[in-house]
């Protein structure tokens, strides 16, 4: 009887820990992880400038809890930044509303539930972005509705350079340390 019981603890001591935690991530973290999503935004306006877009989600983790978007770099007419947007089970998927005013792209980034069963967890979504478009300006980088981060393509002051290196490599650190839990 004695057996029995300690052998049901430990198998449900063991299920327990492993409940709602499928895969690995990409940087050691653990996490729930699903198949990669990326939308990509072509448009041309009226007057024949085009843009394009491209969001990619890269991971999902159930141990973070900020949302934040960071600049990866820059050129003349683009931008890449990476971000991570809270999503209330890993079964939603990334979205994006992409709306242009002469030299500025606006992105708003949401979530859409994919209709699929899934465990109700909140998790955080990794997502990598890149804007581009001939004499593009600024990149305006929204949750919800909601101004996560504004980049210039130029660099406009060693102050916000110095400012989005210390941004990702905070986030670096937080992604380790997590990892480490």
């Amino acid at each position: 009887m004695k057996r029995t019981l300690a052998l049901l603890t430990a198998i449900s001591i063991l299920i327990g820990s492993t409940a709602g935690l499928v895969g690995s991530g990409n940087s050691g973290d653990m996490s729930i992880t699903a198949a990669s999503s990326s939308s990509t935004s072509v448009a041309t306006d009226g007057n024949g400038t085009s843009y394009r877009v491209d969001i990619t989600q890269v991971n999902q983790s159930a141990t973070l809890t900020n949302e934040s978007v960071s600049m990866t770099n820059r050129t003349e007419n683009s931008v890449s930044f990476e971000g991570f947007i809270q999503s209330p089970t890993p079964c939603h998927t990334l979205t994006q509303d992409v709306s242009k005013n002469q030299s500025l792209l606006e992105i708003d980034i949401d979530l859409e539930d994919s209709g699929e069963v899934c465990t109700q967890q909140v998790v955080m979504k990794e997502y990598e972005g890149r804007a581009e478009m001939d004499d593009l300006s600024e990149v305006v980088v929204k949750h919800r509705g909601e101004t996560m981060a504004v980049f210039e393509t130029e660099e406009s002051s060693t102050e916000n350079n110095e400012e989005d290196e210390t941004q990702g490599s905070f986030r670096k650190l937080m992604s380790w340390l997590s990892s480490l839990f």
